[in-house]
């Protein structure tokens, strides 16, 4: 009787045969018995196969035959799907945006010693845009992952989202390669869904020490956060409409803008008024200037405020002062004293001269 146990490296290959196995007599009926077969589908593993030993006549020895099993694997590839939710504005500015997401397929197995261990059969990072579909592949080629396959994702840069749900995000909930198509190649579909917010920011204006309507001009600039060359994260410009790029205010007027959550803003007054001294607060104290810079970073919900206040030598909030008039007022408020004074003088000089008249006149009829 002959028996050996005999193992076959795969290693990628489609097919694989062992050496001949000797020595076994012409004539002898040879069963062959698949007794472990890796990770091929459980359900249609194959059955024994046997085959009778030939007489080679020109050898005078016995033949070779070659007994043929035949294994089948269900397989599959992962494609990675992004799309974007949420408010109107935040979607609009995120729709350039690159997000990354870590996806890994491990399978589970059987150490030596027993322990169930989980091995990864493909890791790496995906950089997609809201709306595009992604394959995992080498070189054009879907990426084949075994049977019993789970894969998964977590987004590393999710763009500045208020929220992200991934429908896949663990491997006890991961995306498995079944059993039972191994004629087909299995599609599995990770899904990431970023839901971005809008915000807003008040800017308003008060003036101290000036009753005026004069407007004051302001120019509003932001950044949003953006994974560029090579997913190094960096600042990128926020554009905004000119109309909220550059805005005027009058004392006691505010203007809200609305913006994605996320951005940083920076507001500054232009062509400020000669002798004018300008002061902020706004509601962000991280900042290099504290709360007094003007710079709203990262904002988020509506609460988000800039106030800038100008101030003029002397007087209170809506009183005139007397320094803050303009050249051209002073000097028409010197014109008209200056005018005064001289219909009062002229006033004391036609008294002057009547009186003198009259007595002029008294002093001739008294001769």
């Amino acid at each position: 009787m002959f028996e050996q146990n005999v193992t076959l490296q795969v290693n990628g290959q489609s097919a694989v045969t062992s050496d001949v196995l000797t020595p076994i007599p012409a004539g002898a009926e040879c069963t062959v018995t698949e007794t472990g077969a890796g990770s091929s589908d459980e359900d249609q593993r194959p059955e024994p196969v046997t085959v009778t030993i030939p007489w080679n006549s020109e050898t005078q020895e016995s033949g070779v035959v070659t007994a043929s099993l035949t294994n089948f694997y269900s397989a599959g590839s992962v494609e990675v799907s992004k799309s974007l939710a949420g408010d109107d504005i935040a979607v609009e500015a995120a729709k350039g945006r690159v997000f990354e997401l870590l996806v890994t397929c491990q399978v589970e197995e059987t150490s030596s010693t027993g322990e169930s261990i989980r091995s990864d059969v493909y890791s790496g990072t995906v950089r997609i845009k809201g709306g595009q579909t992604k394959y995992l592949g080498d070189e054009g080629k879907p990426r084949l992952l075994p049977l019993g396959s789970k894969c998964f994702a977590a987004e590393t840069d999710t763009g500045g989202a208020a929220k992200v749900t991934i429908d896949h995000d663990s491997f006890e909930n991961g995306a498995e390669v079944a059993k039972g198509t191994p004629e087909n190649l299995q599609r599995l579909t990770i899904s990431a869904v970023n839901t971005f917010d809008n915000a807003a920011l008040t800017v308003s204006k008060k003036v101290v020490g000036l009753e005026t309507d004069a407007k004051y001009t302001f120019a509003l600039s932001c950044t949003t956060p953006d994974a560029g060359v090579d997913g190094v994260v960096g600042d990128a410009a926020y554009a905004l409409s000119p109309a909220d790029t550059n805005f005027t205010l009058g004392h006691g007027e505010k203007r809200t803008i609305n913006l994605p959550a996320g951005v940083t803003c920076q507001v500054v007054e232009t062509d400020v008024p000669e002798g004018a001294a300008v002061s902020m607060v706004d509601t962000d104290a991280t900042t290099p200037g504290g709360g007094r810079d003007g710079v709203v970073a990262a904002i988020s919900g509506a609460d988000n405020a800039v106030a800038i206040t100008n101030t003029f030598p002397g007087g209170t909030p809506g009183k005139q002062s007397p320094l803050a008039a303009t050249g051209g007022q002073a000097l028409g408020a010197i014109g008209v004293l200056g005018a005064g004074l001289l219909l009062i003088g002229g006033a004391l000089f036609l008294l002057r001269q009547r009186r003198s008249s009259e007595t002029v006149h008294l002093s001739v009829n008294g001769e």
